[in-house]
């Protein structure tokens, strides 16, 4: 099926993989500190549920630390004194952190309020959720610096800030320093803010950015993204909202080396007060969509017509000028031409189904909204029926609605907004919430889900 909000693959429970022997905290060890100084390279540390009020340093082993439910119901909280988790002893991929929201970081001498990588240090993050982490200088979410080069996919920077430094703070969601050639996958930036690249900095570095989004980010130089002596590689990724001093998608500055960043495949729409700015060097930008134009083969200036660009869905809607216009020899998984932006258009099916929520923290005795966009590619009337179920946070199912038939016009799309009320019982913990489209009992259209938290008042 077709590829849904980033965000949303954050929310799914990680897959368990044991290793050579796997741990529990806390069964095994009270806290996860404990549990990394006592366990093994090539060991498996499992953490269930909670908050968990502490500081990590990895030492140098190759292990995986893991939640057991994912990042939306387990937590490090650094509780505003001190980076969260340190990786400074030569880790390698194998040292991996899945599945944890990293918050109240706070570095106030240097780097990386959630996640410091130094001294050749290249673990792998993956499925994290890092909010609200704070630097003085490099990386409020994550500072990768002293030739680190961590691979870090499928994460969620939402708010962290790196300001404070007298000679300029850097990299308010990832600063990448000076060959620290970070790859980065499949994550989106929102609200975060800098000095010098308000979601990435890139400083005499050449880190890899494929299948992101960046959105309301802010910085004095480059709302979402800084480049100083820096030759990234931007591929697939979507760029709106974001606002800077100069360059609210890109800026490119410096003071003695130039930055020629290469993109291809991107969006870049309605971020102020320009897309690109160049103080010195030159981006090479191709076959991308980029506001007010920009030179280079196969780009456009034509709005890319987001699902719902006010609620941050920047997901495509059929007859999008992005559709099907990116590089020629690029091609997306459903094996049509590539598109520009973070998401491709599936064109498996002739009917799409996108779901937008409202809001995805609730309280018992809410109301859960969520903007339902359904499309139909096909030349005629097209009848179908909707079911929606939900997963409890302990287990099971519940029918929520359907199944409902209705048609849908030949070349249409329609939206509309529904709202469910959460029982004022409803336990507190992770839900799921999925839609399915289709003709009953074996054609299925499309399908499409998002996770919400239920939460105390």
């Amino acid at each position: 099926m077709r590829r849904t909000l980033l965000v949303t693959a954050l929310l799914a429970i990680p897959a368990v993989a044991f290793s050579q022997s796997t741990w529990y905290v806390p069964d095994d060890f009270p806290t996860i500190q404990g549990a990394i100084n006592g366990v093994s390279d090539g060991d498996t540390i499992i953490v269930k549920p909670g908050t968990y009020f502490e500081h990590l340093d990895y030492y140098g082993k190759a292990i995986v630390l893991m939640s057991e439910k994912g990042p939306r119901v387990t937590t490090i909280d650094g509780s505003y004194s001190g980076r969260v988790v340190t990786f400074e002893n030569g880790e390698s991929p194998a040292s991996v952190l899945e599945g944890f929201t990293i918050t109240h970081g706070y570095e106030s001498l240097g780097n990386g309020g959630g996640i410091d990588c130094t001294l050749q240090s290249s673990p792998m993050i993956k499925n994290c959720i890092l909010v609200e982490n704070r630097a003085v200088a490099l990386g409020g979410g994550i500072a990768c610096r002293g030739l680190s080069n961590p691979v870090i996919t499928n994460c969620l920077f939402i708010g962290n800030v790196a300001r404070g430094y007298p000679e300029g703070s850097q990299g308010g969601g990832i600063s990448c320093f000076v060959l620290s050639n970070a790859t980065v996958t499949d994550c989106v930036f929102i609200g975060n803010d800098s000095q010098y690249g308000g979601a990435l900095d890139c400083s005499g570095s050449l880190p890899t950015v494929t299948n992101c989004l960046f959105i309301a980010n802010t910085g004095d130089l480059g709302g979402a993204v800084f480049c100083s002596a820096a030759d990234p590689i931007i591929t697939n990724c979507t760029f709106t909202m974001n606002s800077a001093v100069y360059g609210g998608a890109l800026v490119l500055a410096g003071v003695y080396l130039p930055s020629y960043p290469v993109m291809t495949n991107c969006v870049m729409w309605n971020d102020s007060p320009s897309e690109i700015r160049v103080f010195i060097g030159e981006p090479t930008v191709t076959y991308s969509t980029v506001q007010g134009g920009w030179p280079g083969v196969g780009n456009i200036d034509d709005d890319p017509m987001f699902v719902l660009a006010d609620r941050q869905d920047c997901r495509l809607l059929w007859g999008s000028p992005s559709i099907d216009s990116g590089h020629p020899g690029s091609l997306d998984p459903d094996g049509t031409r590539g598109d520009m932006g973070a998401f491709f258009f599936d064109q498996n099916d002739y009917m799409t189904l996108y779901l937008t929520p409202d809001m995805t923290e609730l309280s018992p005795g809410g109301e859960l909204g969520v903007a339902y966009t359904v499309i139909n590619r096909w030349t005629q009337p097209e009848p179908f029926w909707v079911l929606v179920g939900a997963t409890l946070p302990g287990g099971g199912t519940v029918g929520v609605m359907g199944p409902d038939q209705y048609t849908l016009p030949a070349e249409t799309t329609v939206q509309r907004h529904l709202t469910h009320a959460v029982p004022p019982a409803a336990p507190l913990g992770l839900y799921g919430y999925r839609t399915r489209i289709g003709v009953p009992p074996s054609t299925l259209y499309d399908e499409d889900s998002f996770a919400l938290t239920v939460v105390a008042p």
